[in-house]
């Protein structure tokens, strides 16, 4: 797609509320939901469908349509503020427990925050998009 067409879409989307596209055979839907008074998400139905199955079962939907974020990125002092908590007498207890989280684990959200990121997950994972 050309940077007008995508200007379109967008365009589209803030009027209508939704925008179409052809991705690699895949139709896909791209609603604005409105989360709270403040803040709205773009959440893609590919084919009619949205299903949250797809962000453990189906890596290819994944890779293709939802953005990956990373998540967890703590500094080292404030993973050890969070688990200090209880006190001192519980922080070695906890520690052999439940050992430190792993900076930067990458995850998939369902939905995407701004348009600029959809657009570049869309282009870096598939080969050929249409608005349609």
């Amino acid at each position: 797609m050309t940077q007008a067409e995508w200007q379109k879409a967008e365009r589209e989307l803030m009027k209508n509320g939704y925008v179409n596209f052809m991705i690699d055979g895949y139709k896909v839907t791209v609603v604005q939901a409105q989360i709270t008074a403040t803040r709205s998400v773009l959440i893609p139905f590919i084919d009619g469908e949205y299903s949250l199955k797809w962000l453990i079962n189906d890596k290819e939907i994944v890779r293709r349509f939802f953005p990956a974020v990373k998540k967890g990125k703590k500094s080292a002092n404030k993973q050890e503020e969070a688990v200090k908590k209880p006190g001192k007498k519980g922080f070695e207890i906890i520690k052999t427990i439940y050992p430190k989280p792993v900076n930067g684990t990458e995850a998939n959200e369902g939905y995407y925050t701004s348009f600029k990121t959809m657009k570049a997950t869309f282009t870096a994972n598939n080969s050929s998009i249409r608005l349609i």
